[in-house]
């Protein structure tokens, strides 16, 4: 399961929005959880990356994970 983190619902995550993954067994299996979530919302041009466990940051794939959170 994917759930966003703050103030805004699931269905407004964007750039710099931080997503937790639950009841997957690990890692991998979160991360295709993940890429099954932006290409089901059509929102390939975003990107992600593990800031703790379970938790990911998503930035704009234009844009390298170091930029997206200078």
């Amino acid at each position: 399961m994917i759930a966003s983190i703050g103030d805004s619902g699931i269905d407004k995550i964007k750039a710099g929005s931080v997503i937790m993954v639950s009841g997957t067994p690990g890692e991998v299996e979160a991360r295709e959880e993940i890429s099954k979530f932006l290409a089901e919302h059509q929102m390939q041009d975003l990107g992600y990356f593990a800031i703790s466990d379970g938790y990911y940051i998503l930035y704009h794939k234009t844009t390298n994970h170091q930029e997206a959170l200078a």
